[in-house]
């Protein structure tokens, strides 16, 4: 067995559960065999070449400019000899466990491993993976956030190992695509939302930066602003600096005294050449939406809540203390009964509600998206208004309607015991790109609320059934149409 990381952290902790294993007699016990970390910062910098050449090196060398040159040329071969070690050993025949999270570097090198074993003629039933959760509710109530691999005790780790699953065919194609995707448009930046990659500028995290620096003095220590700055970002120090010594270069900031010798070089001393509560206006928030999320004030058990309906449009039907927010970088945006609003990402607000819980739900003890966080995700707001007592929110693909739920009359009326027929259901267009070998165009499908399809709207072939929308956009991408779905009556 091979197992690989995409964090050093990780590997050192792989290392000490493998003693908790055995000692608890788990039935995997592997967990240190042919250890590798691979640490490529693929969320950064060129990924245009395959293999790894000279713009990679150069890009690599450069997230860590200050540091010494040679040693970092250096660390970056040794990075692709391990990769050659890695392709050498699974084409003798030894099986392969990777273990990532959804923090962007890890994410970028479980997509970019998927499409070198697949280059590399390496079967799904060779490959495992195990994808670490963003945070576990323990059986004591003690709720904890992972902000990285690296920060999960062996203990844990020894035990998530149980999670692991063989590699399928659609995931694989899944995540390839995606980084097929990436690598074609080779940003300058990629960025982790909702389980998909997207490209962005390398000034995508500036904006939270520079909120942080906002709360320093007008001099403060660059160490303490990467600190501050890291409690709320999925990012590595490294980057934190490469980005204000971008902002210095601009005259943001000056450099009052360098770091003692034998330090890290952003140990040093920096003052700000503008006031600290104007920081934000060389900035904006672009509005990304990273997570959505139902909320109320005081649940009413004896009336329905608020809800999304797509299969007319998109429209919110909103109601009093119930709320569906959305997060971005800087802000919640709340929208409701009250409109659109804006609010700081603070404990104001947070207090504010009574529950706040991200649109999931559970069926087999897995968390799933619901269709409402794979419609909002990744989207950025681009426009709101109000028009005749009704307030509308334009998104990069799609707007939304927000009526009032006690306008009765403009209520979608939904027969729920007519099982045989299904709905269209809009606002996720932009993930369907493949078209059928028919020429035909895929259209998401909804029946009874959780069963979801793509049918081609000419030869009507389509995927098999899926209990969410992203399961049923990836057969459509990866070409399993299987089902003929020509009698099916469409609503």
């Amino acid at each position: 067995m091979i197992n690989v990381t995409f964090s050093d952290s990780l590997s050192g902790c792989l290392k000490m559960a493998d003693y908790y294993a055995k000692e608890s007699n788990n039935e995997i016990q592997d967990l240190k065999e042919n250890l590798y970390s691979l640490y490529l910062n693929l969320d950064l910098g060129d990924v245009s070449e395959q293999p790894f050449g000279k713009k990679r090196e150069n890009d690599f060398v450069k997230m860590f400019g200050n540091e010494d040159i040679p040693f970092m040329r250096k660390w970056f071969n040794s990075e692709l000899k391990k990769i050659d070690k890695i392709e050498k050993l699974v084409k003798k025949g030894h099986d392969i466990r990777i273990w990532y999270t959804e923090r962007t570097n890890e994410f970028c090198g479980f997509c970019w491993l998927l499409s070198m074993l697949d280059l590399w003629g390496v079967e799904n039933n060779k490959i495992l993976y195990v994808k670490l959760p963003q945070s576990i509710l323990f059986d004591n109530g003690r709720y904890e956030i992972f902000g990285g691999s690296g920060m999960f005790e062996p203990k844990i780790i020894s035990q998530l190992v149980n999670t692991q699953h063989y590699l399928t065919e659609s995931y694989k194609n899944y995540h390839i695509r995606q980084w097929q995707r990436v690598r074609e448009e080779n940003a300058e930046m990629r960025v982790s939302i909702n389980s998909q990659l997207l490209s962005v500028s390398a000034d995508f995290y500036d904006s939270i930066i520079i909120s942080e620096i906002g709360k320093l003095g007008d001099t403060f220590k660059q160490a303490e602003a990467i600190g501050n700055c890291l409690a709320k970002l999925w990012v590595y120090d490294s980057f934190v600096a490469w980005r204000i010594d971008e902002m210095i270069e601009k005259g943001l900031f000056e450099i009052v005294e360098e770091a003692k010798t034998g330090s890290q070089y952003y140990c040093r001393t920096l003052r700000k050449n503008i006031k600290g509560e104007n920081l934000m206006e060389n900035t904006k928030d672009d509005k990304r939406i990273i997570e959505v999320y139902d909320a109320y004030i005081e649940q009413c058990t004896n009336e329905p809540e608020a809800f999304l309906d797509a299969t007319n449009g998109i429209t919110y039907y909103a109601k009093k203390n119930y709320w569906l927010i959305l997060e971005t970088i800087d802000h919640f945006i709340r929208i409701g009964y009250d409109g659109i609003n804006f609010f700081k990402k603070d404990n104001v607000f947070l207090n504010s509600l009574d529950y706040m819980k991200p649109c999931v739900y559970t069926y087999e003890g897995e968390e799933h998206d619901e269709y409402i966080r794979t419609l909002f995700c990744g989207e950025r707001l681009k426009n709101t208004y109000e028009k005749k007592g009704h307030y509308y929110a334009e998104f990069d693909s799609f707007s939304i309607e927000i009526i009032p739920y006690e306008d009765n009359e403009e209520l979608p009326q939904i027969d729920r015991k007519d099982f045989s027929s299904y709905k269209n259901l809009y606002g996720c267009e932009r993930f369907i790109t493949k078209k059928c070998k028919c020429g035909g165009v895929g259209k998401l499908l909804l029946k009874f609320d959780y069963i979801y399809v793509v049918r081609c709207d000419k030869c009507k072939s389509a995927t098999n059934i899926a209990f969410t929308a992203n399961e049923a956009i990836e057969s459509w991408e990866s070409g399993n149409i299987p089902e003929d779905l020509s009698d099916i009556v469409i609503e």
